[in-house]
């Protein structure tokens, strides 16, 4: 691989950064997301990535390890990035993330659908992603982030799934992700976390509401219940 390592420093000595020899096609797509993939790999730890093939090697990005366009025999758009599992109940593995993703410059991806980065080890807040024109569906669940309130005040005017299950996101269940700043959210999990505080008011259009096993006041968690599977789902 063409990368330089990122070492720790040692007395004097300048660390270089992974940016310097990362370089992307001259093909279109490549072009217009080569910061953000840049930015998604210096900070997201890419050198140790289970896979990375073709990253900032100058390839067409349409040919990289864990991105999908939306075409393979003529692309237009990066649509999805795969970094991780979409659904706790599928047997996949992540892709060996670490760091914090809210530190990522995500409205570099203005036409990606899909962000997948379940099943790592990343930690601190759950990305905000409403620089991110066409975001439609973000799994962010099994990792260790702590936080989500910087992502519920930023919304998002695409976002129509949301899950974030199996971490470690702590407080209250922020209101701002029912007031409106997510027009089009339908689907949201977060089973498995160490939420607390009384349960929102659901707002109408809501298809899914998984939120079990956390430390909510329930009181009538039954209200939440339904039969439909995909309707709203009790809480605790």
């Amino acid at each position: 691989m063409k990368f330089l390592a990122l070492a720790a420093a040692v007395a004097s000595t300048t660390v270089a950064s992974v940016s310097a020899d990362f370089e992307c096609g001259t093909d279109a797509i490549s072009v217009a997301n080569c910061d953000g993939l840049r930015d998604m790999y210096e900070k997201l730890g890419g050198d140790d990535w289970t896979d990375n093939a073709g990253w900032g090697t100058g390839t067409e990005v349409c040919t990289w390890d864990r991105l999908l366009c939306d075409d393979d025999t003529n692309p237009t758009i990066l649509e999805t990035i795969d970094m991780g599992v979409e659904d706790a109940r599928k047997q996949q593995d992540g892709n060996n993330l670490t760091g914090d993703p809210s530190k990522v410059n995500w409205s570099l991806f203005p036409d990606v659908v899909n962000l997948e980065l379940g099943k790592n080890s990343l930690t601190g807040n759950v990305p905000e992603v409403d620089g991110m024109a066409s975001i439609a569906a973000m799994y962010v669940g099994q990792n260790q982030l702590t936080k989500i309130k910087k992502f519920a005040k930023a919304g998002s005017a695409t976002l129509s799934k949301l899950n974030f299950e199996d971490n470690a996101i702590k407080g209250k269940l922020p209101k701002q992700l029912f007031d409106g700043r997510f027009p089009l959210l339908d689907i949201i999990s977060g089973s498995r976390n160490k939420l607390k505080g009384t349960l929102p008011v659901l707002p109408e259009g809501l298809k899914v509401f998984r939120f079990a096993d956390n430390r909510f006041e329930c009181v009538g968690c039954l209200l939440y219940t339904s039969d439909a599977a995909d309707d709203l789902l009790c809480v605790d």
